[in-house]
């Protein structure tokens, strides 16, 4: 018997007899069924039937729409356009009077025929070259492209590979998660669009230039505060590079329409922190700035601060100080972006103390900015039909771009094979064209009469393909910017001029470049690394340190596939020299015994030939050296032995182990006291390098370096601190020899006493010379000895201080800052008997009743540029007794309330040019030149020189009103004196 019962106007079950659905059941417990969950573009046909006696019940969205015992059919349908849910419930009853439920299964079931929106592609690029990305729906997106030498049918157009590096025609659609295909279209993709090369994301202290690439014809227009740049009336039209002027968190959105009319954008979003930079007011990288306005038309070398790091792009870490070469390349327009750090070159560390300074500039090697005319290719659909219809064939549509074609069935199901092709394919209602055309046979859902035909005929021949496309070029550091960048217009190459063409890079870039052939193809890839290594750490003793030795000198921190480089050498005190080298490791000793001035210079080198910035350190090598240092400093070994890992813990022990064993070197760590006065017979070197700070000694009461005759004393990177006034820090016999060295020394009472034919230099250092408690007090008394000063400051403080008292000998002092300051007179340079040479030094004396700088006897004396200032009651900034001296380009400054004299002159007159000479004061009579014991300045010897606020320029016969007669006695020709202000009344 047959039943028919409807339910629902969907689901139609029909009762048949059991073996029309014996084939294909599905058996699971007692309930059989074809039905299964999921989603499906296509509507459902189930049946149900029971394996073992009892009553099947069926429910649809949780209502009842069949109960029995007979097997049972149905159909789960939905509208074209329409989604639809079910959520489908079978379950097995035992029959009356149990009725007892024994089974239960549950179905959902989503029926989807509502096509996917059309796909929005544009162009994405990364490592692998160029690909197309979706930017509309979560569909698939499948296309038949044309290339320009194939036809090419790519299932997913997001993953299936690189695309023509050209723009190209091609007939797209969009396939969702249940099969529905969206209508093909006809499309033209430009390429490569229009593309934001700079800014880019991060955070940059400076602000931003806006450079962008494949404008062509294009108006394109862009916005900086989130607007849509197609919609917005602020939008700015792009012209060329463009400094954006913000600060802050910035979206910028780049806007232009393409060839079909349809809005495309671009968009980046970055930081611009500022702090402080303000272009123009002497910031370190205003030039950077200046020369992104200005733009890069040659190649060039852009020198970098040494202060800073810097880096093509990524974070900065190569040391500054050199020259950066910008390279063009004729026909490749590109950017480049240097990155700077300031505040810190140090490279060891690899940390900057501000923020990333991004300046970006356009290297234009094709000329002004051309444009690029794509004609889009012809495009549209129509319906094809058999010409022979005589068996009623229906007609398919067409739709093509280009040499793209495909025909669209009306129906979702369609099996079709082409003449010639033996299997049948199924399709989804799109068929792909062949280039030849042909005649193809088709099937429409479940047709059973013969397949329809239709004829398509085949497209002409293209002419011969030319190896046409672009130069590209990805960054292969750093790593985040891998993907590929147009860098030429469209281009024609021969694969012998491909073969031949070099593309270079500018310093600290590692580019790929590749030609992109307009059938998709990455030909001729070629690599251009100018991207130095970053310089290894070099584990050696620190610079200008004193070691025993052996010494093992090391490279590590370097990076993979580099060559590390050690070099040596070694210059020892008998003039003899030496050189070693090696890799990552190198052994350094001195085999005589023989003190050796040691030099490391070290680099990696990569495998393209760039060398790193290279690692220097300077050391002395000495095997005589003794190590002393507080215990804090010592490494745990067992006794005290004198060398840097077992050091003596006493400054005392250390002298006598260097006595006992003929040494000369002891090297301080930390804090030592020496109690008890040191002679030094022969020869002490005292130095406190044991790290990168100074080293401290503390001199107690009866401390004092003694240094006999010949004997020598050397004091180095050390602070040594006394307190005694009453002993001098160092006493030194004839004919020896003080050294002062980068020291720091404070100490009450006298630095220095030297003797006849004694020699004291002082570098580098600075003391500070406190008051005792003697009514007078000098800090170096020298008689016939050498004294030279460079790089150095003198401070001295006391009742009536004397900072040089000098007889006999000679002195020499440069670079040097000279202050004494009293409570009653202070005096700098005292010289009798002396030949004295001073050059760009800063001599300053300060007290309440008397000051003077140089008070010269008997001697010889020659001043070139610097400044003299005196300040007191009464003041003699020179005093020339019976002296030959020349002042040249100096600056004198005066600052008395009573007697007010810049020079005091007994006997000769000095030769005195270029200097300017100041009184401040309030007193009436102030000169420049006095003395009546003094000889008449010989002609033209004085010129060049200002005086300002001075009542004299030399005693009462010279006031300054009588100016032009005394530059006419004693002025050169063109070098006449000038008066810039008279006294005040």
């Amino acid at each position: 018997m047959n039943k028919r019962v409807s339910f629902a106007l969907v689901l139609l079950l029909l009762i048949v007899s059991f073996p029309a659905f014996a084939q294909g059941q599905v058996l699971d417990g007692g309930i059989l069924t074809n039905a299964s969950g999921g989603i499906f573009a296509i509507d459902q046909q189930l049946w149900f039937s029971l394996a073992v006696p009892g009553r099947l019940r069926l429910l649809l969205n949780g209502e009842e729409v069949y109960s029995g015992t007979e097997p049972v059919s149905g159909e789960l349908t939905a509208l074209p356009g329409e989604e639809r849910s079910y959520t489908l419930s079978a379950e097995l009853f035992s029959l009356p009077p149990d009725n007892t439920l024994l089974e239960s299964r549950s179905w959902q079931v989503f029926i989807d025929k509502k096509a996917p929106p059309h796909p929005r592609l544009g162009f994405k690029s990364d490592a692998n070259g160029f690909s197309l990305s979706q930017t509309r729906g979560n569909s698939i997106a499948q296309g038949y492209i044309d290339t320009g030498s194939e036809l090419v049918y790519v299932p997913d157009l997001e993953i299936g590979g690189a695309v023509p590096a050209s723009s190209f025609p091609a007939v797209v659609w969009a396939v969702d998660s249940a099969g529905n295909y969206s209508e093909p279209r006809g499309e033209y993709y430009e390429f490569p669009g229009v593309r934001i090369e700079n800014p880019v994301p991060g955070s940059w202290t400076n602000p931003q230039m806006l450079i962008l690439s494949g404008t062509g014809e294009h108006e394109t227009k862009w916005t900086i505060d989130g607007s849509d740049p197609n919609a917005a009336n602020s939008a700015a039209v792009y012209s060329g590079p463009v400094r954006i002027n913000r600060v802050g968190r910035i979206q910028l959105r780049v806007g232009w329409l393409d060839s079909e009319g349809s809005p495309q954008e671009d968009t980046v979003a970055f930081t611009v922190t500022g702090d402080g930079y303000i272009p123009g007011k002497s910031n370190l990288f205003d030039d950077f700035h200046d020369l992104e306005d200005e733009g890069i038309s040659a190649s060039r070398d852009i020198p970098i601060p040494e202060s800073s790091l810097w880096a093509m792009g990524g974070k900065p870490d190569h040391a500054g100080g050199g020259k950066v070469a910008m390279q063009l390349e004729p026909g490749i327009r590109r950017i480049a972006a240097i990155h700077l750090a300031a505040g810190t070159n140090d490279i060891e560390s690899g940390k900057a103390e501000s923020g990333i300074y991004r300046f970006a500039y356009l290297l234009d090697g094709i000329g002004a900015p051309g444009g690029r005319s794509w004609n889009a290719s012809e495009k549209g659909e129509f319906m094809l039909s058999e010409q022979a219809n005589d068996d009623n064939s229906p007609p398919l549509k067409m739709v093509y771009s280009g040499r793209s074609r495909v025909l669209v069935s009306p129906e979702d199901s369609v099996r079709y094979r082409w003449d010639g092709d033996r299997p049948w394919q199924e399709g989804k209602g799109v068929i792909c064209v062949p280039e030849s055309g042909g005649l193809l046979y088709w099937y429409v859902g479940a047709q059973s009469q013969e397949p329809f035909r239709l004829t398509v005929p085949p497209l002409p021949n293209p002419e011969s393909p030319a190896l046409t496309g672009f130069v590209g070029f990805r960054r292969l550091s750093p790593a985040d910017d891998s993907s590929w960048h147009i860098a030429s217009d469209n281009l024609i190459y021969s694969p012998q001029a491909l073969r031949n063409r070099i593309f270079g890079a500018c310093d600290g870039e590692d580019l790929e470049w590749a030609f992109l052939a307009s059938d998709g193809q990455i030909l001729d890839k070629k690599r251009s690394d100018r991207l130095a290594p970053l310089p290894p750490v070099l584990v050696a003793p620190i610079e200008n340190s004193w070691i025993r030795g052996p010494v093992t000198a090391r490279l590590e921190g370097y990076e993979d596939n580099v060559m590390p480089v050690i070099s040596v050498s070694l210059r020892y005190a008998s003039g003899r020299e030496a050189a070693l080298k090696g890799n990552n490791k190198l052994d350094i000793n001195s085999p005589s015994d023989e003190l050796a001035s040691v030099t490391i210079i070290a680099y990696v080198e990569d495998a393209a030939g760039n060398h790193s910035s290279s690692v220097m350190r300077r050391f002395t090598l000495d095997p005589k050296t003794i190590y002393a240092a507080a215990p804090e400093f010592a490494s745990g070994g067992a006794g005290q032995k004198g060398d840097r890992d077992n050091p003596f813990q006493s400054l005392e022990d250390a002298l006598a182990y260097a006595k006992t064993n003929g040494l000369a070197t002891i090297c301080i760590g930390g804090t030592l006291k020496l109690e008890n006065p040191v002679v030094v017979s022969k020869q002490i070197r005292l130095n406190g390098l044991w790290d990168k700070d100074p080293s401290t000694l503390v001199l107690g009461e009866k401390a004092v370096f003694s240094v006999e005759g010949n004997g020598e004393l050397s004091l180095s990177s050390l602070k040594i601190e006394k307190r005694n006034w009453l002993l001098p820090l160092i006493k030194a016999g004839k004919n020896a020899l003080v050294e002062i060295a980068n020291a720091e020394i404070t100490q009450a009472g006298l630095l220095l006493a030297i003797d006849e034919g004694g020699i004291a230099r002082v570098s580098g250092s600075r003391i500070s010379l406190l008051p005792g408690d003697s009514q007078r007090n000098s800090g170096i008394v020298s008689k016939s000895a050498d004294i030279s000063i460079s790089n150095s400051s003198f401070d001295m403080n006391g009742l009536n201080s004397l900072l040089f008292d000098a007889h006999g000998g000679n002195i020499k002092a440069e670079e040097s800052e000279f202050l004494v300051s009293a409570e009653s007179t202070a005096s700098v340079f005292s010289l009798v008997d002396m030949v004295c040479s001073l050059s760009n030094n800063a001599i300053s004396a300060r007290a309440n009743d008397y000051a003077s700088a140089l008070e010269v006897h008997n001697s010889g004396i020659l001043l070139n540029s610097g400044s003299i200032e005196v300040s007191a009651r009464d003041c003699t900034a020179i005093l020339l007794d019976r002296s030959n001296a020349m002042f040249l380009n100096a600056a004198f400054t005066v600052k008395s309330s009573f007697l007010s004299r810049a020079m005091e002159i007994r006997g000769a007159f000095p030769k005195v040019a270029d200097c300017a000479f100041r009184y401040e004061g309030s007193t009436r009579r102030a000169e420049v030149f006095a003395g009546p014991d003094a000889e008449a300045p010989e002609a033209e010897t004085i010129g060049g020189n200002s005086f300002t606020h001075f009542s004299n320029i030399f005693g009462n016969a010279w006031p300054v009103s009588r100016l032009q007669g005394f530059n006419h006695a004693f002025a050169p020709a063109g070098r006449q004196n000038t008066v810039l202000s008279p006294s005040p009344e």
